[in-house]
């Protein structure tokens, strides 16, 4: 009994050693320091989405101003219920009320053989709360 008294005292202590050794420390990896001045304006040092492997950039839609894709200069086929939001993070942003914006010869850009796999991103603010359906692409 005497030696479980022991064991248990000492394995309770070398758990209380190791947990206050542990040093919470806000940059685990030792990366440099950054000037948040430097990134003012910027999202992972970036100005838009757009600089980022700008050359396998296939489109891109700023929605700032006007509807036509960057990398083409493509415009939209037709568009219904849309306006521009003028409080996005980056500039402008596309309102969408009960409407679509239709691009019918943009997907030409992804039919090659070398674009087997994609990846798409958008920000997208969803104000009806789960009151209709919502759909971003079709």
């Amino acid at each position: 009994m005497k030696l479980y008294k022991h064991t248990w005292m000492l394995g309770l202590a070398l758990a209380a050693l190791t947990w206050s050794s542990c040093k919470k420390d806000g940059n685990p990896n030792n990366l440099p320091s950054v000037s948040p001045e430097a990134y003012a304006g910027k999202i992972d040092g970036f100005n838009s989405s757009d600089e980022i492997f700008p050359t396998n950039l296939v489109a891109y839609w700023t929605f700032d101003g006007n509807k036509n894709e960057k990398v083409s200069g493509t415009a939209a086929t037709s568009s219904l219920n849309d306006s521009y939001a003028d409080n996005g993070v980056k500039g402008q942003a596309l309102n969408l009320n009960g409407g679509y914006v239709y691009y019918a010869s943009t997907l030409n850009a992804f039919k090659t053989a070398a674009l087997k796999s994609f990846t798409i991103s958008l920000w997208a603010q969803i104000l009806n709360n789960g009151s209709k359906k919502t759909m971003l692409f079709q």
